[in-house]
């Protein structure tokens, strides 16, 4: 059973230049969150986010150290929305990946969520500036039909698999978005981080461990990863020279 699933058993709060918040978990297991200060650039009652559940970015480990100030309860934890998978697939306006600029005019607004399809991809195809009309770039990405059954598809038969360079990928946003989602498989622990225009970090979400089909791992293949954070230009995600494949990636505004 997944580490999120298990019943918590206590809560603890820090506060520093952003809240944070750690939940062990029976089994000596300890979720992460991190919640970013509120922006006025964010607002959560804007319509866009209607029918979204609460969120926090969640980061696994099995410390289960714990600071003497950390009982401190904070004023105010702001409490991101939840990417669902049917908010994404009901929201989100699929792109296809374009064979020339001209092939496909882009984004003429701004839409609640884009999803990339990457099924219409030839196997084996460097992906960098398919999605450029769609206001995306990726880096280190090649469009896969896995063989390997420790990798398989979320959805469809293609998946990304971050190459040739192993161990991670870059997707880069024209325009800055609010959030970003993908669902991630790999042999190694991954971090997804979130960056602004300077390089900064804005946010990071951790899956602690591998996640191959028909291992012993706790998280099942294609875990969600998700960011939230005002002003993201670029994610990446780190798989610590492991191999990862990513699917239904989808941003929004």
């Amino acid at each position: 059973m997944c580490p999120l699933m298990l019943q918590a058993r206590k809560s603890s709060v820090r506060i520093g230049h952003d809240s944070e918040l750690d939940t062990e978990l029976s089994g000596g297991c300890t979720v992460h969150h991190q919640f970013m200060k509120p922006d006025k650039a964010t607002d959560l009652n804007d319509s866009r986010w209607q029918g979204i559940e609460p969120f926090s970015t969640v980061a696994m480990s099995n410390s289960t150290e714990r600071d003497d100030k950390s009982d401190r309860a904070p004023n105010f934890i702001p409490r991101p929305p939840r990417l669902t998978a049917e908010w994404i697939e009901s929201q989100g306006m699929v792109a296809h990946p374009a064979r020339s600029l001209q092939e496909n005019t882009g984004l003429m607004t701004k839409p609640p969520c884009i999803r990339l399809s990457i099924e219409d991809l030839k196997s084996f195809e460097a992906v960098e500036r398919q999605f450029c009309p769609w206001g995306v770039e990726l880096s280190n990405a090649i469009a896969l039909r896995p063989s390997n059954d420790a990798y398989p598809p979320r959805s469809g038969k293609m998946v990304l698999l971050g190459g040739p360079k192993s161990g991670w990928m870059e997707i880069a946003f024209e325009r800055p978005v609010s959030f970003f989602n993908c669902y991630v498989t790999s042999s190694q622990r991954v971090v997804l981080l979130a960056y602004d225009r300077d390089g900064q970090t804005l946010t990071q979400t951790e899956m602690s461990e591998p996640n191959l089909a028909n291992s012993e791992s706790k998280i099942a293949p294609n875990a969600q990863l998700s960011a939230i954070a005002t002003q993201i230009a670029r994610v990446t995600l780190y798989a610590f020279d492991g191999q990862i494949t990513v699917d239904d990636l989808s941003f929004g505004f």
